[in-house]
């Protein structure tokens, strides 16, 4: 640390490097996560309106709407779900593994930095289950499905 005080001006340039570099990840990460959510919304409504069709055969079969209902959550769920869970395992992985390769152990700041990622995680599955829970309404709504 005594070698940079010698410095200034190159520490002071360093740190301005690293925001810059970490607002860049960040409008990143924001344009990606909207781009996740849009894309999952879109799935599901293209998914529901090809299939119009069998739900209004469905209907006309006896199903209630409470059925219907539950069809319309069941697929939107395999849409949002699948790929979440996939990509949050895999990016947790992938990160705890660049840490520990990094010096062959897990220190006490690394550790930190997990938690802070686990609770951005917890935020992230936040807004897909808000996205989800929007386009189940939005879908029952679409295919007219009372109850």
């Amino acid at each position: 640390i005594k070698q940079f005080h010698k410095f200034p001006v190159m520490v002071a340039h360093n740190l301005i490097g690293i925001a810059v570099f970490l607002m860049v990840f960040i409008f990143i990460f924001l344009i990606c996560l909207t781009a996740a959510c849009v894309i999952c919304y879109t799935r599901c409504q293209t998914i529901a309106i090809h299939n119009r069709y069998v739900f209004d055969d469905l209907r006309k079969l006896g199903a209630t709407p409470a059925f219907l209902k539950q069809e319309v959550k069941r697929q939107c769920r395999t849409v949002i779900r699948t790929p979440s869970i996939i990509g949050i395992l895999t990016m947790t992985l992938l990160y705890t593994m660049i840490m520990y390769a990094n010096d062959g152990k897990i220190i006490i700041s690394e550790l930190l930095a997990l938690g802070i990622c686990g609770v951005l995680i917890l935020l992230i599955i936040l807004l897909l289950y808000v996205v989800y829970r929007r386009t189940v309404c939005t879908l029952v709504k679409e295919l007219e499905i009372e109850g």
